[in-house]
């Protein structure tokens, strides 16, 4: 029997899954290739290896002989993880072992060390930028945390005497187009807040109304139009699929649900929503479920089977012209057009976070994980 890929002349790299880092270093890259080292199946690392990316070494911290996992056979694919070092501009890397050397010319692009502010204390849920001031605003567990771009520093925090301050637990958060409305959701309380930023004193709170088919409601995701329109999704135990989607006129008081449900549950916070820049138009996305609403007549159209029911962000780019949403791009109807798509290294090591965006005309979407940022062609 002859197995492919089964043969190697010395260490071969295919691909450096984390190609870009800051000039400190320090985070991990993954590295996939043949001849790294023994083919039997062990998670030793080789005692003959050595790796350094430019003129520095980089520690090896992983080395499996099965880089696709259960796939592996008969594709003997390996695998290693290293620290990157400190570094500047383009660098090699290179593997040496007892079989031979191998370089992989400018695998590693340095980027500038980003600048951190930190904020003692604070635990921070979600932020949005509000242009009119060039300020951004975080969601922290009583307050809401606020970061100057051009003094480059946080100004006071603007205090949310909520509903039950011993349980205020501040979440989503969602700046009205002209700037004038702030609305947040307090998911330990389960109710909203809304108010004007530049008189933050003057908090309106509203609590969602419990029925026969809800005994609890907690608010998460939510977007607010120039009208003091607010448009929410909340999780709840009552229903089968564990959340809702509402829309609340703050001046009459009236509360539409849209009868729409959607996977998880009471402790499933992350629900999203978003304004079209017309507000002619709400998003709503939890655990896959994704529809919009017309936010004149209230029809609505779901997306039948997305092809990610276990995801949560929701993204609309500037231009209006392309949806973030189910690990699918749309265009701003909700026709598909293209999808996430990794090879099949780059899934072994893939482990995101909420809070992907796209770029302002559409073609990039950067979605976040504990390692960096991934950047995907939104087109293709």
């Amino acid at each position: 029997q002859v197995i492919p890929e089964g043969y190697t002349y010395g260490p071969t790299i295919l691909q450096c899954t984390t190609d870009i880092s800051s000039a400190d270093g320090g985070a991990t890259a993954y590295i996939f290739g043949y001849g790294l080292g023994p083919l039997a199946y062990t998670t030793s690392i080789p005692s003959d290896i050595n790796i350094t990316v430019g003129n520095a070494s980089a520690p090896v911290t992983m080395y499996t002989a099965s880089g696709y996992g259960a796939l592996s056979p008969p594709l003997p694919l390996e695998a290693l993880a290293v620290t990157l070092p400190a570094g500047s501009g383009a660098a090699d890397l290179t593997i040496k072992n007892s079989a031979g050397t191998y370089t992989y010319p400018g695998a590693i692009s340095y980027i500038p060390v980003p600048t951190q502010y930190p904020a003692p204390g604070a635990v921070l849920a979600q932020g949005i930028y509000d242009s009119s001031r060039d300020v951004y605003y975080f969601t922290d567990a009583a307050s809401i945390r606020v970061f100057s771009r051009t003094q480059s520093k946080w100004l006071n925090p603007i205090p949310i005497s909520g509903l039950n301050p011993s349980n205020e637990r501040l979440w989503g958060i969602s700046l009205s187009a002209d700037g004038s409305k702030l609305a947040l959701t307090d998911t330990g309380a389960g109710a909203i807040y809304l108010l004007n930023p530049d008189n933050p004193s003057a908090i309106k709170t509203f609590v969602p109304p419990y029925s026969l088919i809800y005994s609890t409601l907690i608010p998460t995701g939510i977007a607010v139009s120039n009208n003091e329109t607010i448009y929410f999704v909340a999780a709840t135990p009552d229903i089968s699929g564990g959340h809702a989607y509402f829309k609340l006129n703050t001046t009459s008081g009236n509360w539409l649900d849209y009868g729409v449900y959607g996977n998880g549950g009471l402790n499933d916070i992350y629900g999203r929503v978003t304004l079209s820049a017309d507000e002619a138009r709400a998003y709503f996305q939890a655990g896959g479920t994704l529809f919009v609403a017309d936010t004149s007549s209230n029809a609505i159209f779901v997306v039948p089977n997305p092809l990610a029911p276990g995801s949560y962000d929701l993204s609309l780019s500037a231009n209006q012209t392309t949806l973030a949403g189910a690990e699918t791009f749309y265009d701003a109807d909700l026709n598909p057009e293209s999808f996430w798509v990794q090879n099949d290294r780059e899934i072994m090591t893939a482990n995101y976070v909420y809070g992907g965006k796209l770029s302002p005309d559409g073609t990039l979407y950067f979605e976040p994980s504990p390692n960096g940022i991934d950047v995907y062609d939104a087109h293709r």
